[in-house]
């Protein structure tokens, strides 16, 4: 469960990288 959080952080993280 908590790796599942953390890849779900990891990709917000990416996809706001991607947005900027």
């Amino acid at each position: 469960m908590m790796k599942r959080f953390i890849g779900l952080v990891a990709l917000v993280l990416l996809t706001s990288t991607l947005l900027t």
